[in-house]
């Protein structure tokens, strides 16, 4: 059973990304998984639209229905291998055209029906405070 939607920022750290062996461990720091602001549990999540707008400009666009394995498909399957409980969280990835990130850009994720944005403002630690 699937409780709802939420949206969810799924970041990753290219340069570390490139060597397969790290490539969890590049999605793994602080602040690049972030969800929320609600859980809708009104949309079906199978059909759910997704947009991620970069500096006000929306660059993504899709539908969960359009996705490799829909959520409910996801659900049946890892719950095979594992137990889930109440408050878990399935992440279904990104839609199409992956984004390049810069220092103080700001990332907006919606799904339609849900009146309130997921927003995360871009920070590169490596030159905060220059």
């Amino acid at each position: 059973h699937i409780l709802g939607v939420t949206p969810l920022n799924d970041v990753t750290e290219r340069l570390i990304s490139q060597t397969p062996q790290l490539v969890t461990y590049s999605k793994a720091f602080d602040t690049f998984t972030s969800f929320g602001p609600v859980i809708d549990t009104d949309i079906d999540p199978d059909r759910a639209i997704v947009r991620t707008y970069l500096n006000g400009k929306k660059v993504q666009e899709g539908c969960t229905c359009d996705t490799l394995f829909r959520p409910s498909e996801l659900v049946s399957f890892l719950s095979q291998a594992m137990t889930f409980y109440p408050g878990d969280l399935i992440s279904t990835g990104t839609p199409v055209n992956v984004l390049a990130l810069s220092d103080h850009d700001r990332v907006e994720i919606e799904i339609e029906g849900i009146s309130l944005r997921l927003v995360n403002p871009v920070r590169d630690l490596r030159t905060a405070g220059r």
